[in-house]
């Protein structure tokens, strides 16, 4: 019984709600229309299911390091390292094997996308010990994350990506996490975990997306 919960617990921290951001590796796919090719969609599910892994790691990941702020959060604290089901040395155990099998399975897809891989996996951890303490660095590292899976899912199925699909990708994810940050403050969270909340404004915010939303649609437009 205490493997099995372990289990569970384990894989509610890899946060498999989470995996849907991922569907941004199939943009490169869908855009070039190679929905044929059997080959291409086999790798480009492939680097799906790699990123899964690799995202699971970096939020088990996180969870390590903010453990002592979510257990202070009115819903965080449930989490299962917060709430003490399960030890941070297995989560970190856990996260490694993760990553491991992510890089692993990228090399062998191809050195491209394991570059992207690897530059995602790097992005993330500077991000959970630094850069979300960041103001404005934090929203601009959360869209390039997002940059990151689309160019991961070209080089997977072996395709160039435009310029055009970046800077798509870039506004559009830039403009869901300033509003996702905009969405903390009107529900009070900056008392809480996210102390980077404190040197934002919704004013402040506000004005960020009234620039950003705009530069989204005009590149879309411009395709």
């Amino acid at each position: 019984m205490r493997v099995k919960h372990t289990i569970i617990e384990i894989f509610i921290s890899m946060r498999p709600k989470q995996w849907t951001k991922n569907f941004f590796i199939f943009a490169a796919l869908i855009f070039v229309k190679d929905f044929l090719d059997s080959q291409k969609v086999l790798f480009a599910v492939e680097a799906f299911v790699l990123f899964c892994f690799a995202s699971s790691a970096v939020y088990i990941m996180n969870d390590v390091v903010d453990i002592k702020s979510d257990r202070e959060h009115p819903t965080k604290k449930y989490r299962p390292l917060a709430a003490v089901k399960i030890s941070p040395f297995f989560a970190i155990f856990f996260a490694v094997i993760l990553a491991t099998v992510a890089s692993l399975g990228g090399w062998f897809l191809n050195t491209s996308f394991f570059w992207a891989v690897m530059a995602y996996l790097v992005l993330q951890l500077l991000y959970s010990f630094w850069l979300k303490r960041i103001v404005i660095i934090d929203v601009l590292a959360i869209a390039l994350g997002f940059v990151i899976r689309v160019i991961a899912g070209a080089v997977a199925i072996s395709v160039s990506f435009s310029v055009w699909l970046i800077l798509c990708t870039f506004f559009l994810a830039l403009f869901l996490a300033i509003s996702k940050r905009r969405n903390e403050l009107l529900h009070g969270a900056s008392g809480f975990s996210r102390g980077v909340l404190q040197d934002y404004s919704l004013e402040f915010l506000n004005q960020m997306n009234m620039v950003v939303l705009p530069s989204t649609i005009i590149t879309w437009a411009k395709r």
